[in-house]
């Protein structure tokens, strides 16, 4: 009897805890049907992760120099040999118009080069340990702006381009420096 009494109740629990479909009712016969799922959201394309896109001057040309992440008289972040390449080629910056270049590395103000440059560094077999020794220049930027995700350029080079020549860094990116 108890094991009836215990099977009885499980069979409740598990009838009582489906899960209840959603109906509509049809306007022109009144019958009661299973409502059609709605499909998820398309994710917002603000909420895409990307990069910024980074246009900056320099001092000197740095193009080929090796960035590193300093502040308070300190190296703060510095890539390994490996991290210098993006889509198998180095991520050498992009010259721009008017002396600006465009990041392909990621970098910040708080940015110094070192004297390697990024074939040179990408053949060592790992980071060096002097690295300090190796800057070049520990503020190298003049100017730096934020021109919004990447991914809202088709063709970030192209695009920034344009933006420099018509002379609307000002209004359509945010200065960084």
């Amino acid at each position: 009897m108890k094991k009836l009494v215990i099977l009885s109740l499980i069979t409740i629990a598990l009838i009582s805890c489906h899960t209840a479909k959603k109906t509509t009712t049809d306007a022109t016969t009144g019958a009661t049907k299973e409502a059609p799922e709605k499909p998820a959201p398309a994710a917002n394309a603000a909420s895409i992760p990307s990069p910024p896109t980074i246009v900056y001057k320099t001092r000197n040309d740095y193009s080929q120099n090796v960035p590193v992440g300093y502040g308070d008289k300190r190296i703060k972040s510095f890539p390994a040999p490996t991290d210098l390449y993006t889509n198998g080629k180095l991520a050498l910056p992009t010259a721009l118009q008017g002396g600006y270049w465009l990041d392909n590395r990621g970098i910040s103000p708080e940015v110094a080069f070192l004297s390697y440059t990024y074939s040179e560094y990408s053949q060592l077999p790992t980071v060096p340990n002097d690295l300090y020794q190796k800057l070049l220049d520990t503020d190298p930027i003049t100017e730096m702006w934020d021109c919004g995700p990447r991914h809202t350029f088709a063709d970030p080079a192209k695009e920034v381009n344009q933006i420099i020549k018509d002379g609307e860094l000002k209004s359509r990116c945010r200065q960084l420096k």
